[in-house]
């Protein structure tokens, strides 16, 4: 009797829980992540690496318009394997809050995160994927000092050491561009970390760790993937930008 492989679940959580973009006030409110380049909206050009690369599965954060991104993805990709889950309406949109939504999907799978208005070449995921380590953070080596990013340190064994934006540029190796893979082994932890740190921002504490940083300290080993010389930048800043219309 023949027995079919099963096929590993890798999903992609894409948070899209932002509001649009207000650069043209003569024009009704755009959602970033549907802006067309090269003739192809944002979001259907990550769905579409996504799926290349691998990806099974999608679960998408959202927050603004919410039911706009929906009926683009339903429409656009009938057939997609994807779960919803709507971001409450906060003062502020919080990364670490927006991913630890998809826990209930993601506790027990590896699984990719990226927002969803970041227009990419879509090698940065593929090479992601392929990478055999199963926590990655994809990091670029052109640092820029006056900006709010986290930097990473490398350590004993090429792990990373330290993600955080107090890091000196001058002692990293690149920074995150918001784009990672964490593995089922580590997830449940990872979710955890941020249950507990959304909480305590909730009562009003701060914290200069990165998540990636604190799993570390607890014993989680972190590799870097280095996209240097790929294209990626977000789709607020694409109109300020040289980068060309065709990124893939």
């Amino acid at each position: 009797m023949k027995h079919e492989l099963e096929v590993p679940v890798i999903k992609a959580v894409i948070i899209a829980a932002g509001e649009g973009s207000h650069t043209d006030t003569s024009r009704p409110l755009a959602l970033k992540c549907l802006q067309h380049f090269d003739g192809v909206a944002v979001l259907e050009r990550t769905i579409n690496a996504s799926l290349e690369a691998g990806v099974t599965a999608f679960v998408f954060v959202l927050g603004f318009q919410d039911e706009r991104i929906r009926k683009f993805v339903q429409v656009t990709f009938p057939d997609l394997n994807a779960d919803y889950v709507h971001y409450p309406n906060r003062s502020r949109i919080d990364a670490e809050y927006s991913l630890s939504l998809a826990e209930p999907y993601c506790r027990s799978c590896d699984f990719i995160t990226f927002n969803a208005d970041v227009l990419f070449d879509t090698q940065i995921i593929s090479r992601l994927l392929s990478a055999s380590q199963p926590n990655c953070l994809c990091i670029d080596q052109n640092i820029q000092s006056d900006t709010d990013e986290i930097r990473i340190v490398i350590g004993a064994r090429n792990l990373v050491f330290k993600a955080n934006k107090s890091v000196a540029p001058e002692t990293a190796v690149g920074r995150l561009i918001g784009i990672e893979k964490i593995g089922k082994a580590a997830a449940r932890l990872f979710f955890a970390d941020l249950a507990s740190t959304t909480s305590a921002m909730s009562r009003h504490q701060e914290f200069s760790s990165s998540p990636y940083e604190r799993l570390i300290a607890k014993g989680i080993e972190f590799h870097t993937v280095d996209i240097t010389g790929l294209n990626w930048l977000s789709a607020a800043k694409r109109a300020e930008s040289k980068l060309p219309e065709k990124v893939h």
